[in-house]
C-alpha cells in the first residue's frame, strides 16, 4: 500500500540483523547521582524524520502513557494510515497492530529498546549502577539503559542503550530543564541510522 515506507523500514531491520560492530563504553566512571526523571503527557505527538543509509522517511510517532511504566507507541505516515501500534513495557512489547510487511522481530525489538529508553520505562526502582552524573538501570540480561545528567538537574541530557560494555544507541534530549523534550535525536552508533523527533503542540 505504501511501498516506499515499507521498503524503508524493512531495510532498517535487515541492517540491524547484519550489524556486528558497536561503540565501546568508556571504562571510567562518568559524573552523576540523580536518577533520570520523566513527566510525559498522557499523549505526546512528535513529527519524526528517520534516516537509514541516506534514505529518509517522515511521519508521526504518538506516545500514549497508559500507566507509570507502560506506553503505547503508534507510528503513522504523514497522511495518516497506521503502520505500527505496539505497547511498550519494562519486560517487552505487545503488538496491537503491525503491518504484515513490517512484522519483524528485529525491527520491533529495536523500537522497544530505543523508545523504551527514551521514555524511561526501564528507569524504575534502584539503579544497577550510579555515580555523580550517570545512572544505569538493568533492562534484561546483558542490556542496560544509562542516563547522563548535568550538575544536579534530574532530567537527562542524554541516554544510552548498552549491550554488555558496548553502547548501541545514543539519545539526546533538547528541552528546558524540567520540561518535556521539544526535540529528541536517537542515533544507532554502529549503523548509519538515526531518528529526529520534533514535538507538535
Amino acid at each position: 500500500m505504501y511501498p516506499s515506507v515499507i521498503r524503508f523500514l524493512l531495510l532498517s531491520s535487515f541492517i540491524l540483523l547484519a550489524a556486528c560492530a558497536s561503540t565501546k563504553v568508556q571504562q571510567e566512571k562518568l559524573p552523576c547521582n540523580i536518577p533520570a526523571s520523566f513527566n510525559w503527557d498522557t499523549t505526546t505527538v512528535y513529527k519524526a524524520s528517520i534516516s537509514v543509509m541516506n534514505k529518509n522517511f517522515s511521519g508521526l510517532i504518538i506516545f500514549n502513557r497508559e500507566n507509570d511504566t507502560d506506553y503505547r507507541l503508534i507510528m503513522t505516515t504523514d497522511v495518516g494510515p497506521k503502520l505500527i501500534d505496539i505497547t511498550l513495557t519494562p519486560k517487552g512489547y505487545t503488538k496491537n497492530f503491525v503491518m504484515a510487511q513490517l512484522d519483524r522481530k528485529a525491527l520491533l525489538r529495536m523500537f522497544w529498546e530505543d523508545f523504551g529508553t527514551m521514555l524511561g520505562i526501564f528507569a524504575k526502582g534502584k539503579p544497577g549502577y550510579s555515580d555523580l552524573g550517570t545512572c544505569c538501570y538493568p533492562v534484561s540480561k546483558n542490556f542496560t539503559s544509562c542516563y547522563i545528567t548535568s550538575d544536579l538537574k534530574s532530567f537527562p541530557l542524554s541516554a544510552y542503550f548498552v549491550q554488555g560494555n558496548e553502547k548501541k544507541t545514543k539519545i539526546n534530549y533538547f528541552c528546558a530543564v524540567g520540561q518535556q523534550p521539544d526535540s529528541i535525536r536517537i542515533e544507532h552508533l554502529a549503523l548509519n541510522m538515526s531518528y529526529f523527533l520534533n514535538k507538535l503542540n
